[in-house]
């Protein structure tokens, strides 16, 4: 038994129902303020004054991002990742097949962020992990790779 079914010693029983407390939490800021959340930075200030006053965060990312971004921000960083995923993967997609190292380069490197973002979400079931600078890389690092074109000196780019 691990971390995410209970766990096997107090302290990881304690961690988890903290976690699982820190969702509720979070999601009951988020039914008190819909539209735009408490604000980035505001979960704990909020935390301690209308609910509980304990100055903890809530060690999960749906909990934070609704808590704070609300149901606006919740849907914008929904979009962000969709759509960094859509472009990924139809780059990953034109590059399938090429025998050009630079572009199975790049198809790599694609690939490689769009993992980075599954990371990321995966890490965010147990973490507040939202101001996290790779969330804002990763899907910069992608774009920037996928406009990358090998141009040899008398050929036109791509």
């Amino acid at each position: 038994r691990g971390m995410l079914t209970g766990g096997s010693t107090e302290s990881e029983r304690e961690s988890t129902q903290g976690r699982i407390e820190g969702l509720q939490i979070g999601l009951r800021i988020f039914r008190e303020n819909p539209i735009l959340g408490v604000g980035v930075g505001n979960f704990t200030t909020y935390r301690v004054r209308h609910v509980d006053g304990i100055k903890m965060d809530p060690h999960n990312l749906l909990g934070l991002l609704l808590a704070t971004l609300g149901i606006v921000g919740g849907v914008t960083f929904a979009g962000y990742l969709i759509a960094t995923f859509v472009r990924g993967r139809r780059e990953r997609q034109a590059r399938k097949g090429v025998l050009d190292p630079w572009e199975r380069a790049v198809r790599s490197f694609v690939g490689a962020m769009m993992f980075t973002l599954v990371l990321l979400l995966v890490s965010g079931l147990a973490a507040h992990n939202l101001g996290r600078w790779a969330w804002y890389w990763a899907p910069g690092l992608l774009l920037a790779a996928a406009q990358c074109r090998l141009v040899l000196p008398g050929k036109e780019s791509a």
